[in-house]
């Protein structure tokens, strides 16, 4: 799998595996009640992230419902179409499972995502069961660091933001080796506000300390940023099983999930 997808990947799965294990706990009130099981109807969950010059790739799974045994299982067998105005592309079956993640994908096809799209991408999904799944993503312009300052704790990095203001979501990853251990610091920028033709973004760790340093700049979609986000806060809400769990923001039609396209540069600076 490439490097950048997994990088721009969520805690989506393992979130709703959280949130159904929540459930469960919510109704222990008593160690010595007897619980019974809601019933819950299984949830399809879904993740593609397009990128320039990589491969098309897919996550499809779904829950099972509720029961003592909590486990996630892969959809296959789906007729899976990504089109463009210019092409369609159909995905099959594939079992990609990264190493150092743990993250599957079981849709995919050689085909590499093209670098000069415009206008928006679809989605269109059939399970073997004949339910439709259908999203649809925008393209974003290419996003370019212009400079990166360092100053022992503070990490700068200098960007153009995009004409469009409504465009103006990204993701910055700053990433390296500390005492021989890979490290990282991740944030989401909503800039969509901003009247600044230049932006400039900082965040504050020991880089100082860092063996080397790797900037990462992504443009993504309005879609995605709302997605990451809740995906983030849902699965900091649920650690406390008494907090009410946020709902994860989707824009895929008949499922959970993300269809999204991202754009990203990168400079090593340590």
């Amino acid at each position: 799998m490439n490097f950048n997808r997994r990088q721009m990947r969520s805690a989506f799965i393992w979130t709703v595996l959280i949130v159904i294990t929540q459930t469960l706990l919510s109704c222990m009130l008593k160690d010595d009640v007897d619980i019974e099981f809601p019933d819950v109807e299984s949830q399809m969950m879904l993740e593609c992230y397009l990128c320039p010059e990589e491969n098309y790739e897919l996550t499809f799974m779904e829950t099972n419902k509720l029961s003592e045994d909590l486990i996630l299982q892969l959809n296959w067998n789906a007729d899976i179409t990504i089109r463009s105005y210019h092409d369609t592309i159909s995905l099959f079956n594939i079992l990609n499972i990264e190493k150092e993640t743990g993250y599957v994908f079981n849709y995919g096809t050689p085909s590499i995502v093209p670098n000069n799209e415009s206008g928006t991408y679809y989605l269109d999904v059939v399970t073997e069961s004949g339910i439709k799944i259908t999203a649809q993503t925008n393209i974003v312009s290419p996003v370019k660091i212009s400079e990166i300052q360092l100053k022992d704790k503070n990490l700068s990095v200098l960007f153009t933001a995009d004409t469009d203001s409504a465009q103006r979501y990204y993701s910055l990853l700053v990433e390296g080796y500390l005492d021989g251990e890979y490290t990282k610091v991740r944030d989401y920028i909503n800039a969509s506000k901003t009247n600044e033709n230049e932006i400039t973004y900082s965040v504050k760790a020991s880089f100082y300390k860092w063996e080397s340093i790797k900037v990462k700049l992504f443009h993504i979609t309005m879609d995605n940023y709302h997605f990451q986000m809740s995906a983030k806060n849902a699965l900091v809400a649920n650690m406390d099983p008494f907090s009410v769990p946020e709902e994860i923001k989707s824009n895929v039609s008949g499922a959970k999930g993300i269809f999204t396209y991202f754009t990203v540069d990168s400079l090593q600076i340590k």
